[in-house]
């Protein structure tokens, strides 16, 4: 069991900076389409923001299913499912902001940031789908998955909008090449938050598994 404990450890720890990298990779991906696909509007944001979360994503889910987790084997699949989350994810978040910013703006401060950040937790959640379809037949409780990510979503957005707030950069993200950096920084904000949420979750349910006195080889 402390074998496992110490697996799990490192697991938390890696999976966290995997991630941490991942968001400040989406956000380099998504300035650097910004010459390609000029202008603020919605749709051609949306791409951005789609194509930069897709090779985040990707990448991200490629190093994770190389590394696995805590001795867990992850799915050939788990790639393109995280690429999946990430490419609907990142738009869903800043397209419900916008979406929404004008049926609420009536409403005081405190109601118009809980509604938004509401977006944010919901497509958390919904991004953890098709990872979440990998994991419900190995793992007993997975349906806290796309929970966890909603969490994690919700409070990287947020955390995204005080530490964008700091910087004068604005929100959703900064778009110029002169705010490269400040971008980097909220990306990695958020991966962190993300990451270090999906790490807990992972964690809880394998030693769930162990600790009911599961002996086969988990494989998701």
């Amino acid at each position: 069991m402390t074998e496992l404990w110490s697996a799990l450890g490192r697991m938390l720890v890696a999976w966290t900076v995997m991630t941490t990298l991942g968001g400040s990779f989406a956000y380099g991906i998504f300035l650097w389409m910004e010459p390609l696909l000029p202008g603020s509007d919605l749709i051609a944001l949306g791409i951005r923001l789609a194509t930069a979360g897709g090779a985040a994503g990707l990448a991200l889910g490629l190093v994770q299913e190389r590394f696995g987790a805590g001795g867990v084997t992850l799915s050939r699949f788990w790639p393109a499912a995280t690429a999946a989350g990430w490419a609907f994810g990142l738009p869903a978040v800043v397209g419900f902001s916008v979406w929404i910013r004008p049926l609420i703006a009536d409403l005081p401060d405190g109601f118009r940031l809980a509604f938004a950040l509401t977006g944010a937790g919901v497509a958390g959640a919904a991004a953890a789908a098709w990872q979440w379809t990998l994991l419900k037949t190995r793992l007993k409780g997975a349906l806290w998955w796309p929970l966890a990510n909603g969490v994690g979503w919700l409070m990287g957005w947020i955390l995204v909008l005080a530490i964008g707030l700091f910087l004068g950069a604005g929100e959703p993200l900064p778009v110029e090449m002169n705010r490269f950096g400040d971008g980097l920084i909220l990306g990695a904000c958020a991966g962190f938050v993300i990451g270090l949420e999906q790490g807990i979750a992972l964690v809880g349910l394998i030693a769930q598994e162990a600790w009911a006195g599961s002996s086969r080889k988990h494989s998701f």
